[in-house]
């Protein structure tokens, strides 16, 4: 019944970050002990997603940021010009306003607009039913990190700082993860392709591989401890076609089922 949080006092930043951050540390090599031993998850995803269906939702939820983003503005009566902006104003405006650690060199920042996306699903993994909470609980904000700073660090961080939006950071059954956001080719500008950065990846070698750029936009996604992770960068790229080729089968035989 929810009685028992009741009064029950927030937790400290710190205690908020190292419970976050505890679960980057040494978690590839433990994902590896796991499949060694042959050993079961503690406990199985709550619902099993193809990557074309998490991609859609991810679309679709910062589809849905950017339009609640976009109707502030019109109520603050900044519209026209400003929809437009270069890619220069809009790196000035994200230099403005970015948070980070103040004693970093301007040479020894990199600069990101981070967007902290709940994808944990409902609480009985019914995804449609909570899709309007989870937009909800999505933030985005301008922020500069260490180059030398790992996926998995800019990853936590963004999570604390974001930990009164959404209260599940912290909690032992969720986990983070970096994603990067890339249009697909010949598809319309609402479909990207969402590739995790891994954890012990630092930021100045992603973008020498050429994964990722000053002032792009990231998507921190949250999911459950558990749960399947999106692919990585080092992943082929033909694997997005076979999901979809996956998907499109599914609901294919789905069809001729319903016929039958």
């Amino acid at each position: 019944d929810g009685s028992s949080s009741v009064g029950a006092p927030p937790p400290k930043p710190s205690e908020v970050f190292e419970s976050v951050r505890s679960r980057f540390d040494g978690e590839e090599d433990e994902d590896e002990e796991a499949g060694a031993d042959g050993s079961a998850p503690a406990r199985p995803p709550p619902k099993h997603r193809t990557e074309a269906q998490r991609r859609a939702r991810l679309d679709a939820m910062l589809r849905d940021l950017d339009e609640k983003s976009a109707g502030k503005k019109k109520k603050k009566g900044k519209k026209g010009k400003g929809a437009g902006v270069s890619d220069q104003v809009r790196r000035m405006l994200v230099k403005s306003r970015a948070e980070g650690d103040k004693k970093l060199k301007e040479m020894d920042k990199f600069y990101l607009e981070a967007v902290l996306i709940d994808d944990c699903g409902g609480d009985e993994g019914n995804d449609g039913d909570d899709a309007a909470a989870a937009s909800a609980s999505s933030t985005s904000s301008y922020r500069f990190f260490s180059r030398l700073a790992n996926a998995g660090r800019v990853a936590a961080s963004v999570a604390v700082a974001s930990a009164s939006s959404s209260p599940r950071i912290g909690r032992n059954d969720s986990t983070v993860e970096l994603l990067v956001v890339k249009l697909i080719d010949g598809d319309d500008s609402s479909s990207s392709s969402y590739r995790r950065i891994p954890n012990l990846m630092a930021l100045h070698e992603a973008e020498d591989a050429g994964y990722v750029s000053q002032f792009d936009r990231v998507v921190v996604r949250m999911c459950r401890a558990g749960d399947e992770t999106v692919r990585t960068v080092l992943d082929s790229e033909d694997e997005d076609g076979e999901d979809a080729l996956e998907a499109g089968g599914e609901i294919e035989k789905e069809e001729g089922e319903g016929e039958g």
